[in-house]
């Protein structure tokens, strides 16, 4: 095997990072990488790499053609199974989940991204661009608010209303499952959350078509945790007519005093996080 297969291989296991790989893998195949490279020279590096890139590219192509027969539309099959079972038994009843609400917080901003304030992503507001979470407010008299949040008496959030457009997100337990569910006229969206040890292990948001009964969007998270890194594994599949959009990226994030800092996409890139958000892990 040349120098050029092995950069291939070893870029290849840190752009598509399978769930269970452990920190050291992942940090030993990283330093393999860059210990490849630079044996190269500027101009060796960026040639090779631009082929690598390509080729890699084809491939992902060629795995969009064939996502029929993936895990992402088995998954989806399985949310319009309870999206059916919804529909048919109709047992989400606004009054009913509000009686239940003993305080209420209220946030602004955050209307491109799901739930805003309290999106269970940690990552989304980070590594895409011009979409913020918003902020809590203190005082709602005159503040024009964007988002009411309803909790129980064991203080979880069990309801999240979108004022200016009515939308509500009735939001349940079942197990170390948190699950939301929000109406929209022929639309509907479906986010699951699972934790272990009170943190985030995978998040999953489904965005369905009532009109034409099909799930068009679907995003998943994956998280995995270390004393000093948390990784992601973030995937994003979205059904178009003329075919299928599916995109898989890994974000590397370094953790400092017990917030995110740093990060690498997809094992190369490097970016900062913005020091106004302080995400704890």
């Amino acid at each position: 095997m040349d120098i050029k297969d092995k950069i291939e291989e070893k870029y290849r296991n840190l752009c598509e990072v399978k769930p269970g790989t452990t920190k050291e893998e992942y940090e030993k195949n990283q330093a393999e990488y860059f210990e490849l490279i630079s044996k190269l020279s500027k101009k060796e590096r960026k040639a090779i790499m631009f082929e690598i890139i390509e080729k890699l590219a084809q491939k992902k192509e060629e795995e969009q053609k064939n996502l029929v027969y993936t895990e992402q539309n088995a998954r989806c099959s399985e949310i319009l199974e309870m999206i059916d079972d919804i529909l048919s038994k109709g047992a989400f009843d606004i009054k009913e989940n509000e009686s239940k609400v003993v305080r209420r917080e209220y946030s602004k901003g955050g209307e491109c991204i799901y739930r805003g304030y309290y999106c269970p992503s940690k990552i989304e507001d980070i590594v895409v661009g011009n979409v913020k979470r918003g902020r809590l407010l203190k005082r709602v008299k005159g503040s024009n608010p964007t988002y009411c949040y309803g909790f129980d008496e064991n203080d979880r959030i069990i309801s999240a209303k979108k004022i200016c457009t009515d939308e509500y997100e009735f939001i349940y337990y079942k197990g170390n499952e948190q699950i939301g569910v929000n109406f929209r006229r022929d639309a509907m969206s479906i986010a699951i959350s699972k934790f272990e040890n009170d943190k985030i292990i995978s998040y999953e948001l489904f965005h369905y078509d009532g009109y034409n009964k099909t799930i068009w969007e679907y995003q998943k998270e994956i998280y995995q945790y270390s004393d000093e890194r948390m990784l992601v594994i973030w995937e994003f599949y979205n059904k178009f007519s003329d075919g299928i959009f599916f995109e898989r990226t890994t974000y590397d994030f370094a953790v400092k005093d017990g917030f995110l800092s740093n990060y690498l996409a997809d094992g190369v890139r490097e970016y900062k996080v913005d020091p106004k958000i302080k995400r704890e892990v």
